[in-house]
């Protein structure tokens, strides 16, 4: 829906600044979608006027529309430029630095697996940064070295999340917020045995709660992870780190810092959940330690310190000299790299993202067209002369190919673990519908070459034992 930027948004604007969010989709509840909405309401309440770019815009972008918030899924509907730029997602953030090159503009990485999480390197992108320590090294490269990524740890609004009553002295009723259901009966069971009353949302069950607050105001323990862990931590509730199959346990207040350096994920998950250890997850219930809890994720985390600290940023990227070259050859480079072509690079990378079982029938031409290229690279080099026997036992040959051997199955292990990250993450099943119309064009327009040049994958994530 094309919308245009009218002279309501000057009214609006009485001496702030206008902020530019991007975001790939605007649809859900996922990480950086809540956090896109409760960034531009917190900016909102104190003059300034955020602007929100999304290509895809749902129920809650619309919901943000209504109450009076700019979202467009168009950038040449934003008439008037904005002051800064602040990038999720390299995709639309190269977008608004194409339209605005004026702009300074900083950049956040959500994610560890997700392609369009990774930095694009933009003269006009002033200052880079990642939610948690492994996003950072993640994507770490040449021109964006890990030193340049800051943090920028995920942020709850206080007011909204306010502190629950102090918890009873034994608990009563617990929630479940599951992205992914193979745990859910688990904890079900693990209550049952307990005799908690427990209340089940999130995507895995089928009902997703837009009033989180008033769940946790009445639970005693929430069993979760990521941004709905942080949520239930800052309200007071006692919080069992857990999501799918994975378990980290009860967070104590000694665990706080390092939940939030890790941004509360499944890199933390390095138990099996299992109705046993979920139990005794449930007999570790401490009310005292979920109250240090409460007080250590709020002193660190609240919207308020975050949008201060970004404001300040803001102000000291807008008084940094503009750069006055580069800009053209960066969108350039950007553009070589993601739009599909002989180069063979990330856009294939983000199309078995969103569709792995199929590429669109408009690549199949180029996938034909390719073939012989990848054909040239696959001819066989001539057979090396057979080693000495004799020597063989004598030799650092040995040695050396098991070296080698030990490196490939370490590679073959971390990338098998980036695997179960990805299908474990909220955007892959975000972009599950994505996936599955991609996947019937395919079925329509899908050739041999194609099928070499996209083998097939699991749609969806499979289950792991």
């Amino acid at each position: 829906m094309l919308r245009t930027l009218d002279a309501d948004m000057a009214a609006d604007r009485s001496g702030g600044l206008r902020i530019l969010l991007t975001n790939l989709v605007l649809a859900g509840r996922s990480g950086t979608e809540i956090f896109v909405e409760q960034l531009a309401e917190w900016f909102r309440q104190r003059g300034h006027t955020p602007i929100v770019y999304a290509p895809l815009i749902g129920p809650l972008g619309e919901a943000m529309r209504s109450r009076g918030h700019h979202v467009f899924d168009r950038i040449a509907a934003i008439e008037v430029p904005p002051d800064v730029i602040h990038g999720h997602h390299a995709g639309p953030t190269m977008t608004a630095l194409a339209a605005f090159p004026s702009a300074p503009a900083i950049f956040v990485s959500h994610s560890v697996e997700a392609e369009f999480d990774r930095p694009p390197d933009h003269p006009g992108i002033r200052r880079y940064f990642a939610v948690s320590s492994l996003v950072a090294p993640r994507w770490s490269s040449p021109t964006i070295p890990g030193s340049r990524i800051e943090r920028l740890y995920n942020a709850v609004d206080l007011d909204r999340f306010a502190r629950r009553p102090p918890l009873p002295a034994a608990p009563r009723r617990a929630v479940l917020v599951a992205k992914h259901g193979s745990h859910a009966a688990m904890v079900r069971e693990a209550c049952a045995g307990a005799g908690l009353e427990l209340e089940e949302v999130g995507p895995a069950t089928g009902r997703v709660s837009d009033d989180l607050p008033s769940l946790y105001r009445d639970a005693d323990i929430v069993f979760a992870s990521g941004r709905s862990a942080l949520e239930a931590a800052a309200t007071g509730c006692a919080v069992v780190l857990t999501e799918g199959r994975g378990l980290h346990g009860t967070i104590r207040p000694e665990d706080v810092d390092r939940v939030i350096d890790y941004n509360w994920g499944i890199h933390l998950l390095a138990r099996r959940a299992s109705v046993r250890s979920l139990a005794a997850a449930i007999a570790a219930y401490d009310p005292a330690g979920a109250a240090e809890v409460a007080r250590r994720v709020r002193r660190r985390c609240g919207l308020d310190s975050q949008g201060e600290r970004l404001l300040g940023i803001y102000a000291d990227i807008r008084a940094a000299a503009a750069p006055n070259a580069g800009h053209g050859q960066a969108i350039a480079s950007f553009l070589e790299s993601h739009v599909p072509n002989f180069a063979w690079d990330r856009w294939r990378v983000l199309a078995r993202h969103f569709a792995p079982e199929a590429l669109p029938p408009s690549l199949t031409a180029l996938a034909a067209a390719r073939q012989p290229y990848d054909e040239d690279e696959l001819v066989p080099a001539a057979e090396p002369p057979e080693p000495q026997v004799a020597d063989w036992a004598e030799s650092g040959e040995r040695v050396a190919l098991e070296g080698q051997m030990t490196a490939l199955r370490d590679r073959i292990a971390a990338l098998e673990a980036l695997q179960a990250a990805t299908y474990a993450s909220t955007s892959w099943r975000m972009t599950a519908p994505l996936r599955g119309v991609a996947a019937w064009f395919g079925r329509r327009g899908r050739s041999p070459a194609v099928r070499m040049a996209a083998p097939d994958c699991p749609a969806s994530a499979p289950s792991r034992a």
